[in-house]
C-alpha cells in the first residue's frame, strides 16, 4: 500500500515525459495533434492515464460505446465527455444499471470543459526554446487561435440527473486557480498546478474531495444508489499534456488511488454519444487523419503504385512487326536487312536484295538445307 503512490508516480513521470516528445517533436515547427479525449498522442489524449493505470495492474480499454459487454466487463469506467455538463438521461441511467445489474463500481465522470492546447503554446514560448521570429510568430498564432475554446463548446442542454452533475458560473472566462484546498489539495504547489478553471461544480451535499478558488473541483456524489460516483470539473490532470505537470500527476495519482486496489477492469470511454448508433470502428483514413508519418508512407507508396501503373500500361501507337526468326535459315539475314531497308522507304533496294541471295542459294547447294534440323548444322563447329 505504501509504495504504490511511488509505483504510480514513477509510471506517470516515465510515460509523461515520452508523450511529450511524440506531442511536441522538435519545436513548434511542428504542430501537435489536439484532438480531445482520443487514445493517441494528442495533448487532450488518454493514452498516459491509460498506461498509467496499466503500469499499477489495472488491464484497461478505450471504447466509445456503452454495451452489454462492457457492463459485464468493466470494474470501473472513466467518462470523458465530448460536451460540457452532465449525462443525458439515458447514459446517466445506463451507470445505474450498470451499477446495480452488473460488476460494475466506481465511475469517474469528467465533462469537456479544458483545452490544453493554450497551455502547451504559452509553456513554449516561455521556455524560451523557440529562438526563429517566424516560428515564435506561428506559435503566439496558434496560441491565440485556441484561446476562445469555451466559444467552441456545444450548446448546453437539460439534463436529467440531480444538479450534482450540473455546473455554475456558465460562459465565464477561464482562469487559472488561485487557491486549493480539500483532502487531495494537500502536499500540492498551487501556483505550479495552475488548475485552469472555467465552470464549477455544485456539491448539493457531495463530499468535496478538492476545491480551486473556494468553488469545488473534484466531488464525489452521496447517494442512496449503488456504487461510487466521482466529477471532476475537467480533466486539465487527467489528460496528456495535463500530466506532464508534476503536480497535477499528483492529482491523476489520487484519482487512481480513488478507484481502488488492482486488478480492476477500466473502462475509458470518449467520444460524442455512447449510446447512439453502432460503433464505428477506426478507418484506414482515420489513422491517416491523424497521424502524419502514416501519411508520408501512404504518398510514398502512392508514387511508386502510380509509376508501376504507368510502367505496365499498354502502349499505345502502331503495332511493332514481328522480328525475324532465324531459325537456321540462311535466307533470314538478307530478310531481316531488306526490312530494315524498307524501313527507310527504299522498297526497291530491298526486293533486289532479297531477289540476290534467293538467286544465289539456288547457285549454291551448299546453302540448302540437309535432312537434318538446319538448327543443328549451324550450332556445330
Amino acid at each position: 500500500m505504501t509504495r504504490f503512490p511511488v509505483i504510480l508516480r514513477a509510471a506517470a513521470r516515465s510515460m509523461a515525459v515520452l508523450t511529450v516528445v511524440c506531442i511536441a517533436g522538435c519545436g513548434a515547427s511542428r504542430e501537435p495533434v489536439v484532438d480531445y479525449a482520443i487514445d493517441g498522442p494528442s495533448l487532450n489524449g488518454v493514452s498516459v492515464l491509460r498506461a498509467t493505470l496499466e503500469s499499477v495492474g489495472h488491464s484497461t480499454r478505450v471504447t466509445t460505446r456503452l454495451d452489454d459487454e462492457l457492463s459485464d466487463w468493466a470494474h470501473a469506467i472513466i467518462r470523458f465527455a465530448s460536451t460540457p455538463g452532465g449525462p443525458g438521461r439515458d447514459e446517466e441511467m445506463w451507470y445505474l444499471d450498470w451499477q446495480e445489474l452488473g460488476v460494475g463500481g466506481s465511475l469517474i465522470y469528467v465533462p469537456r470543459d479544458c483545452n490544453l492546447e493554450v497551455e502547451y503554446w504559452d509553456a513554449l514560448l516561455r521556455s524560451g526554446s523557440i529562438v526563429d521570429p517566424d516560428l515564435a510568430f506561428e506559435a503566439r498564432r496558434r496560441r491565440d487561435a485556441a484561446a476562445p475554446w469555451p466559444l467552441e463548446l456545444p450548446a448546453r442542454e437539460e439534463r436529467y440527473p440531480p444538479d450534482g452533475w450540473k455546473s455554475l458560473d456558465i460562459g465565464l472566462e477561464p482562469r487559472v486557480s488561485r487557491t486549493l484546498s480539500g483532502p487531495w489539495a494537500e502536499n500540492i504547489d498551487v501556483k505550479a498546478a495552475a488548475l485552469p478553471l472555467h465552470d464549477v461544480l455544485v456539491s448539493q451535499g457531495g463530499k468535496i474531495l478538492l476545491t480551486a478558488n473556494e468553488a469545488p473541483f473534484v466531488l464525489e456524489l452521496i447517494d442512496r444508489n449503488p456504487g461510487r460516483k466521482l466529477i471532476v470539473a475537467n480533466g486539465s490532470f487527467l489528460l496528456n499534456a495535463g500530466m506532464v505537470n508534476p503536480e497535477r500527476r499528483r492529482l491523476a495519482a489520487r484519482t487512481i488511488e480513488w478507484l481502488g486496489q488492482p486488478p480492476l477492469n477500466i473502462a475509458i470511454v470518449v467520444g460524442w454519444d455512447p449510446l447512439g448508433g453502432a460503433e464505428r470502428s477506426t478507418t484506414l483514413l482515420d489513422l491517416l487523419g491523424r497521424l502524419r508519418a502514416l501519411r508520408m508512407i501512404a504518398i510514398q507508396i502512392g508514387i511508386m503504385g502510380l509509376a508501376l501503373v504507368f510502367a505496365r500500361f499498354p502502349r499505345l501507337g502502331r503495332a511493332r512487326r514481328r522480328s525475324v526468326e532465324w531459325a537456321g535459315r540462311a535466307v533470314a539475314h538478307a530478310e531481316a536487312l531488306g526490312l530494315l531497308l524498307a524501313r527507310t522507304r527504299d522498297a526497291a533496294r530491298a526486293h533486289a536484295l532479297i531477289a540476290e541471295y534467293e538467286a544465289g542459294r539456288k547457285r549454291n547447294p551448299s546453302l540448302q538445307p540437309g535432312p537434318q534440323d538446319p538448327r543443328e548444322t549451324i550450332s556445330k563447329p
